[in-house]
């Protein structure tokens, strides 16, 4: 009899205990949420730097984007020293210089600069590795013309396809687009007038040749070709913007 009674103390005992646990679980929980360290039902650690995954690019894995950033320490492979890759830089990288995300640091500052001199005028045969640094080199370019020229920027990136880039300019009476195809790697620039009529000003193919220079040597015929038609326009003032009598 006292052996029944042990056991059930001891199974009442680890159902208290367990319901104690799981209360305490919960109140640290919502000082977590209430800390701002609750994302995605996942806990952040203290210190750590939220991720914008809207901002990063896909990396067409089975594996989740990181939804925070944390210091990540390193030895440089230049020199062996030990490095420590912030988290606030982490986030700059993958998210405003676009990084990928299987990528990673393996040099420290000093080595960084110093491999950075040593390669200047040698670098990468192909710096567009993606559609968002392909439409900001061609916005780079074209930009300042059509600024001259009364256009203003209107927006990027409408589509759905995360492939696909747009850059849309305006100015009274007309419209000018240029956009990335990604199904046929083109590049096409066109404009609409206020009565519906579309013009195609430039039309490159990207992937023309398996040589990695030759993708910037494509961009900058595209660029040149939206560049000498701008010309050609009526001066912004001449545009007529709407009927007087």
């Amino acid at each position: 009899m006292s052996g029944s009674m042990g056991l059930a103390m001891t199974v009442s005992d680890e159902r208290r205990k367990r319901k104690c646990d799981a209360k305490r679980e919960k109140r640290r929980l919502k000082r977590v949420a209430d800390d701002g360290r609750l994302q995605d039902g996942a806990e952040i650690p203290r210190g750590a730097v939220p991720a914008d995954r809207s901002q990063q690019v896909p990396n067409n894995s089975y594996s989740p984007p990181p939804s925070f950033y944390v210091d990540k320490e390193f030895v440089c492979v230049d020199c062996g020293r030990k490095e420590i890759w912030s988290a606030q830089q982490q986030k700059w990288y993958y998210e405003v210089a676009k990084g990928s995300l299987y990528a990673t640091a393996v040099r420290c500052r000093g080595c960084r600069r110093k491999h950075s001199e040593e390669h200047q005028g040698h670098g990468d045969p192909n710096p567009i590795k993606h559609v968002g640094s392909l439409m900001k080199r061609i916005r780079n370019d074209i930009e300042p013309s059509l600024e001259n020229a009364g256009f203003v920027f209107d927006g990027k990136d409408k589509g759905t396809d995360p492939r696909t880039g747009w850059l849309d300019y305006a100015r009274p009476g007309l419209i000018l687009q240029c956009s990335f195809e990604p199904r046929e790697a083109r590049l096409i620039a066109e404009t609409m007038d206020d009565r519906g009529e579309c013009r195609i000003i430039a039309n490159v193919e990207l992937c023309c040749s398996r040589s990695a220079s030759a993708l910037p040597e494509r961009v900058v015929e595209f660029t040149s070709a939206v560049k000498e038609f701008i010309p050609t326009l009526p001066a912004a003032t001449d545009v007529p913007d709407g009927d007087d009598t």
